[in-house]
């Protein structure tokens, strides 16, 4: 391999590097979330017990990743964020509901 093809290689790997420490970062900021997150508003997600970018897409941490086997794990991972997602969003929907409602009780209170 010339220099060039070899400074090319460790240039891709660096960027691959970076991008997926930032990955690791979002993930482990989603997490602390998770981890705040009254249990019985998740009883029906099957939490993994290590929430991490290498717990969710082990593939990505090896020399030869196989793209098919990372290509299960990303889909695995999307699924359960979009699970967590819609219970997030169902109970966003229901506390916009209630300040509305206590907006127009407040609105109605005479002082």
């Amino acid at each position: 391999m010339m220099n060039s093809e070899i400074a090319l290689l460790n240039k891709i790997r660096e960027k691959f590097l970076e991008e997926r420490t930032k990955q690791e970062i979002q993930i482990a900021q989603w997490a602390e979330k998770l981890y705040k997150v009254d249990p019985f508003i998740l009883k029906d997600i099957e939490l993994p017990d290590e929430i991490s970018l290498y717990a969710f897409m082990p593939e990505l941490y090896k020399d030869n990743p196989d793209p098919r086997i990372y290509e299960q794990e990303f889909a695995a991972w999307k699924e359960l964020e979009k699970k967590v997602n819609a219970i997030a969003d169902k109970y966003n929907e229901e506390a916009k509901r209630c300040l509305l409602e206590y907006q127009q009780l407040n609105s109605n209170v005479q002082y």
